[in-house]
């Protein structure tokens, strides 16, 4: 019997001391909106905005002004709290349920499964909560470009796994390339997957170790919703299901689908957290990780092979991934009559929904860093036909050179009508579609023959190997890989504490192989994920699953293909959601921005806040470029409170539009530009700690405005006006995310004239990804550059050197009394703390989604010491997502073997 202590770090630990996120006073908001908006508005229109505010924070007597709305959300806020505590003290006397509903609305009553709190009543998290939940979840839009963020990770530290070619033209594919580039991928992906899995399990074993930033505990309740999540379309609003005993990855290789079982549970697993069998099944045991790296590989090897004998015009044909590219209303119609049209079709639905994670493997290798990051927002758009293949502009590169095409031989036509012909005799100056021809330019020789030639083109590209409504980790043929996740349930900083957890992993791991040699007896380096691995093909072996004592079903980690059962109509609404897919990618204009000159070392030599000096460079190059002061956006982190999310520091301030022009007056010098950048750095950073500690303008007022929907008031004259909708018509979104772990990060914008900018700040550099629809963003991108070697001019450089002779005529004990009479080097301080007042900003933004500083703690609540997290399964709640009933017993049963298919 094992006898290991338990010494595992609980990861919601902290959740039941954290404070909860304060409502603002109504005075304090409406100066700050008033702040806000100046920079958008004519004179004329702020006078009439002044009044307007005037009135709807001094009516007393109309239900649908300031203070009625005010006391109407402190109500139900309260209500919330003494729910939150009550299920809190609850969960602490029955820690394990295995159901949540996590109902939208706070009146309805629970489904019964929960725990609850003995009135039916779920709990708010915060005020803004069920206000902000429905912001993702309402609206019918797609989520394509419109709401899943991306990562681009840097290159596997392994240099023989790293992503080649990307720039040649040609991805490295050659003759006899194929399977190397599928080695390639299959090893990144087998390694990303691992570490993720690794994650997964320390995730349902508590022991994750909680997020705590400059000695801050940080809310962690987001990471419940990481794995095993899906977004799921309804008629009126989407939900989120969590399924906590989720056991198997999905992989989908060229528009096929695929699943594998990799974890144990404790149950299953036969043991407990101190060794013990675990026959009373009392759900206190570890999770463990059923396969091995290597295990991955074997399995991904199969699945390349077998969806190789598939043609993509083949596969593209049940490309179910489109589906999830659709408005969500015309998605929820479509799954319906999916799931009604066969019950294999129900089951195979809920493998996909309950799946950890879905790992995309492409057949595309990206020929620069801008496809790359295009590849990562949104895939790419690339018609072909059989044949071989012709370049196409845009997207649509994929395979190199035509004469090594791919294993189905599919041609390449040009999405956007203009295809180039690199196969003499194959196909020339035609781009064509299924209902019609357009005029393109080529060097083929071939001429048009019958129109039913070209009656086979579909989609070749990566758009419809996807599954948006899930988290997805996306590996290409040439090892480049990164994240696509779904934005309602996470932010950015929980996707990032993921990624980095994971990517780190390979980095010690790759570590360990190259000291595996000197460090027989055990290798000093530590591990950043904690998780056991027992691999079922080593007890299943001997044993024939007897695990722990106790006589196990055999786990089968073998790789099984999912098919679906699809009508014909359904076909029919299948390819129009591709094409309609395929129009917004051509209208999508992705490119990236790596500025090498300077980044955080010179900045913070320079005293000021590399967060707020990205945020002018972007204000800035706007207005050069354009000459408008437009409305921007920057999330900023408020996991500091329970349930935080973020808040918004609206970066166009009065003190960037003085900047804005002075930096284009040529009478300005540039001590007057340098002073200009200071003053308005300095203020962004003060409304940035404002907004970090939940005293922001549009989490207020967006829920003003929810709360009196909510009790059926008419919006007040404030929430028409033209402020507030300046305000709210964002052009420029933004959002610092990132770490040494990706190369970039980045979102579509939210606006139809706006642009999406993620940018990630090093120590020598600053990347940018950045997005529009039909607007210059390369020249938009340049601008940025241009602005930001003008701030560099500005800047002290952090060392200045000269060559010199060393001619001392000092003596060696004149030297060493010098030297010892010196007085000893001061400790180096915190710029926040150096006692300087003109230096005003943390230090927080590297990884953040702002600056961040630490927030009081609240008084403790009246919470059982014995309950490690806030909301275990079983408290009623109204959260984003809600935990369903475990579904691994019917998804054993689904799909085939891929080596007992015909």
């Amino acid at each position: 019997m094992n006898t290991r202590t338990n010494t595992r770090t609980r990861t919601y630990e902290n959740q039941a001391n954290l404070p909860r996120l304060p409502i603002p006073t109504l005075p304090e908001t409406t100066k700050r909106f008033l702040e806000c908006v100046q920079p958008l508005l004519s004179p004329d229109q702020y006078a009439e905005t002044k009044v307007i505010v005037k009135s709807f924070l001094s009516d007393k007597k109309s239900s649908n002004a300031a203070p009625a709305l005010q006391a109407l959300l402190e109500v139900y806020d309260a209500q919330g709290s003494e729910s939150a505590d009550a299920n809190a003290n609850a969960a602490s006397n029955n820690y394990n349920t295995d159901v949540i509903d996590l109902d939208k609305d706070v009146n309805m009553k629970s489904d019964g499964n929960g725990s609850g709190n003995g009135s039916g009543t779920p709990a708010v998290g915060s005020y803004i909560e069920e206000f902000w939940n429905d912001a993702y979840l309402a609206p019918d839009a797609s989520v394509v470009m419109n709401l899943n963020p991306f990562f681009l990770l840097e290159d596997d530290p392994d240099a023989k796994v790293k992503s080649g070619g990307r720039g040649d033209g040609h991805g490295g594919r050659g003759r006899g390339g194929q399977l190397r580039q599928h080695q390639i991928q299959i090893t990144r992906a087998s390694s990303l997957a691992f570490n993720s899995l690794k994650f997964a399990a320390s995730l349902k074993n508590e022991q994750t170790k909680p997020d705590i930033f400059k000695g801050t505990a940080l809310c962690m309740d987001q990471f419940r919703s990481l794995f095993g999540s899906c977004r799921v379309p309804r008629g009126e609003r989407d939900m989120v299901e969590v399924d906590v005993d989720s056991d198997h990855v999905v992989v989908l290789y060229r528009n096929q689908f695929y699943y594998f079982r990799a974890l144990w549970t404790a149950e299953e697993a036969g043991e407990d957290d101190n060794g013990n069998d675990n026959d009373n099944d009392n759900g206190n045991g570890l999770a463990k990780v059923a396969v091995s790296e290597a295990d991955i590989q074997q399995i991904l090897t199969s699945i390349v092979e077998d969806g190789n004998k598939i043609p993509l015009s083949t596969s593209i044909q049940t490309a179910l991934g489109a589906f999830t590219t659709l408005p969500r209303k015309a998605w929820a119609k479509c799954r319906e009559q999916l799931i009604q049209h066969s019950e294999d079709n129900a089951s195979a639905m809920e493998v996909m929904d309950s799946a950890l994670f879905v790992l995309v493997l492409d057949d595309y290798a990206p020929e620069n860093i801008h496809d790359a990051a295009a590849n990562m927002l949104h895939g790419t758009n690339n018609m072909m036909r059989r044949g071989g293949e012709v370049g196409g502009k845009g997207y649509g590169y994929g395979y190199g050179d035509a004469k090594f095409p791919s294993p189905s031989m599919d041609t390449d036509i040009s999405s956007s009508g203009v295809g180039i012909g690199k196969v003499a005799g194959q196909f020339s100056n035609l781009a064509v579609s299924n209902h019609g021809f357009s005029n393109g330019t080529g060097n083929g020789t071939a001429t048009v023959g019958d129109e039913a030639q070209f009656s086979t083109e579909y989609q070749g590209g990566t758009c419809c190997n996807r599954w948006y409504d899930k988290l997805q980790i996306i590996v290409c043929s040439d090892g480049s890989a990164g994240i696509n996740f779904e934005h309602s349930a996470i932010d950015g900083h929980t996707a990032l504490r993921f990624a980095s957890d994971v990517y780190a992993q390979t980095v010690v791991s790759f570590a360990k192989s190259i000291t595996k040699s000197v460090y027989t007896h055990g290798c000093p380096i530590p591990n950043i994920i904690d998780a056991e691995v027992l691999r079922a093909a080593e007890t299943n072996k001997e044993k024939k699953g007897i695990i722990g004592g106790r006589k196990r079903e055999l786990f089968d980690t073998n790789p099984k293909k999912i098919d679906f059962d699809i009508a014909e109509n359904l076909k029919d609404t299948l390819f129009h959601a591709e094409a309609t897919l395929g129009d917004a990618l051509d209208a999508d204009a992705s490119y990236v921005l790596e500025f090498t000159n300077f980044g955080k070392n010179l900045i913070v030599g320079n005293k000021l806040s590399p967060d707020s000096v990205v945020q002018m460079s972007i204000i800035l190059a706007y207005y050069r470029l354009y000459g408008e002061i437009v409305s921007s956006y920057e999330p900023v982190l408020t996991k500091a409170f329970y349930h935080g999310r973020t808040e918004a520091m609206r970066s166009t301030t009065m003190k960037a539009a003085n900047l804005c022009k002075c930096w284009m007056n040529r009478m300005s010098t540039k001590n007057d530009k340098l002073n200009a950048l200071r003053d308005a750095t300095k203020y962004h950073s003060k409304k940035v700690k404002e907004a970090i500690g939940g005293n922001g303008v549009d989490r207020h007022l967006y829920a003003l405005k929810c709360i009196g929907e909510k009790n059926g008031l008419p919006p007040h004259e404030f929430f028409k006006s033209d402020a507030w909708k300046a305000l709210n018509h964002t052009i420029l979104s933004t959002s610092n995310c990132g770490n040494p772990a990706l190369r970039l990060f980045g979102f579509g914008p939210v606006t139809y004239d706006g642009f999406g900018i993620g940018y990630i700040i090093k120590d020598n550099g600053v990347q940018y990804a950045i997005s529009s629809k039909h607007r210059q963003t390369r020249r938009y991108a340049h601008a940025i550059h241009q602005t930001l070697c003008e701030i560099g001019e500005l800047l002290e450089p952090l060392t200045s050197q000269e060559l010199g002779h060393h001619r001392s005529t000092h003596t060696s004990k004149e030297i060493a009394k010098v030297l010892k009479t010196a007085p000893a080097a001061s400790s180096k301080k915190s710029l926040t703390t150096s006692g300087n007042e003109d230096v005003q900003f943390a230090d927080g933004w590297d990884d953040t989604y702002g600056d961040t500083i630490q927030v009081p703690p609240s008084p403790q609540r009246s919470v059982s010491s014995s309950s490690s997290s806030r909301f275990p399964s079983g408290s009623s709640f109204v959260g984003i997502s809600r935990q369903k009933t475990s579904t691994r017993n019917l998804i054993k049963k689904v799909g085939k073997k891929i080596s007992d298919r015909a």
